[in-house]
């Protein structure tokens, strides 16, 4: 507007012929102006989609796109990044959850999500450490799996059984009434008691003993899936890992440590058992299963977890931002994590999807969002690449299966009575663990849960 004053002077009045230039200049420089305005619009961007990639009439990006959940934020970017690229759902971490004055404000962005076409709302919800929503009070906070395991151990098998599909019902039922639709959990890896194993650190196994993780595991998966999809957790078995794979893999083939078999017990009883919607396979390498990183074998995800265990199942990638991926493919930890390496992380999940891997877990790199650019790229290896194709087919296949399951939950409404049944329930639990372990035991495992039922 300020343009079209500056040339309305009176110069112009005292000439038609200047006058109908300028008006039709004046024309011209609005209509520039209400296309810039237009192409800036959120409500335009919004809509916008990325090109199609295909073959034989299929148009592949939709599909591909829904094989990645990434992280979910409150920032006005997110939603239109999210129409823009149709990616299949979110994850959840406690910067971007936590943020809400209460959890019926989260359910209600949840659900306004799903809505628009959030397929899979995913959380990791394991208890102790590992839980997204401490924050709110109408959450049970669930103490680590450590505590939990603790506390089965002093039951009768058979009572344990009944205990442990309780408590995983109760995950299930919070994390429902909450919104999400998907847990990346429980944990199925043995406790081998290695210092720098990131379960044994955090205390996220429920035992060292392989048949009480089994048993445990699979019953407390059986009561949680009555209300969320389930992702058992991290296959083939991390309990042996001797570094973290957030930062760091094997360098050399003959430096990992051996797997023992008997890790596997657990998986085999969650799949035989039917309470394993998915599977997440570890970043981790042991030198006498393969020389590859577990996420791009298909020695590992193939032969061990397709055939020898014969599991028919989707199967799920830990987080695509930990330096492990890229050390396994020579990219410095540090690179890797950063996202400034895009060329590796494509490498990364290309290689993965043809090794198994159907859905995608992508946090935040250091230095930004990568999915999208990831999904370009697949979509490019599409038409020419036909493992990848296949790789993309049999993925969307899994998770026409997984839909099917979400869409035969129930619907949960939070209820208070039973809601503080179930805290009371908890702390029942943590007083018998404090007589049969002592408070400094307890207190190493889980503090805050201590703290959380003033105990």
């Amino acid at each position: 507007m300020l343009l079209l004053a500056a040339t309305s002077g009176p110069s112009a009045l005292l000439n038609p012929r200047t006058d109908c230039h300028n008006s039709r200049m004046n024309i011209r420089i609005l209509f520039f102006l209400m296309l810039t305005a237009l192409l800036h619009s959120p409500t335009l961007s919004a809509k916008k989609t990325r090109g199609s990639c295909g073959i034989d009439g299929s148009n592949y990006r939709s599909k591909i796109a829904k094989l990645f959940v990434v992280t979910y934020s409150q920032k006005d970017f997110f939603k239109p990044y999210m129409q823009e690229n149709q990616f299949g759902g979110i994850i959840g971490f406690s910067s971007g959850l936590n943020s809400f004055k209460n959890a019926k404000l989260l359910r209600r962005e949840l659900d306004s999500l799903r809505k628009n076409g959030v397929e899979f709302l995913t959380v990791d919800h394991e208890g102790g450490l590992v839980q997204r929503l401490k924050k709110y009070k109408n959450v049970t906070y669930m103490p680590s799996a450590r505590v939990i395991g603790a506390y089965l151990d002093t039951l009768s098998e058979a009572n344990a059984l009944v205990q442990a599909e309780r408590i995983g019902e109760i995950m299930g039922w919070d994390l429902a009434a909450a919104g999400f639709n998907w847990n990346f959990g429980p944990v199925f890896d043995v406790d081998h008691g290695l210092k720098g194993n990131p379960m044994t650190k955090y205390h996220r196994n429920f035992s060292s003993d392989k048949n009480r993780v089994a048993k445990y595991a699979a019953a407390i998966s059986k009561g949680m899936r009555r209300h969320v999809i389930v992702t058992v957790k991290h296959f083939p078995g991390q309990g042996m890992a001797k570094l973290d794979s957030h930062y760091a893999g094997c360098k050399k083939s003959n430096s990992c440590p051996d797997f023992p078999a008997g890790d596997l017990e657990p998986f085999q009883k969650a799949i035989s058992q039917g309470v394993a919607d998915s599977v997440m396979v570890g970043h981790v390498e042991f030198a006498n299963l393969d020389n590859k990183l577990a996420t791009y074998s298909k020695k590992v995800i193939q032969q061990i977890l397709r055939k020898r265990l014969a599991y028919e199942g989707l199967v799920v990638s830990d987080d695509f931002t930990m330096g492990a991926l890229g050390h396994a493919m020579g990219v410095s930890s540090k690179s890797f994590r950063s996202g400034d390496r895009v060329d590796a992380i494509k490498k990364a999940v290309e290689t993965a999807l043809k090794a198994g891997v159907q859905l995608f877990v992508f946090s935040e790199y250091v230095n930004g969002r990568r999915e999208a650019q990831v999904v370009d790229h697949i979509c490019s290896r599409i038409s020419k690449d036909s493992e990848i194709r296949n790789a993309v087919d049999l993925a969307w296949e899994k998770l026409s299966a997984v839909r099917q399951r979400i869409s035969k939950l129930p619907a949960v409404e939070f209820d208070a009575k039973k809601h503080k049944k179930n805290q009371l329930y908890i702390k029942s639990i943590l007083q018998t663990v404090l007589k049969t372990k002592g408070r400094p035991q307890v207190a190493e495992w889980d503090s805050k849960a201590l703290k959380n039922y003033s105990l």
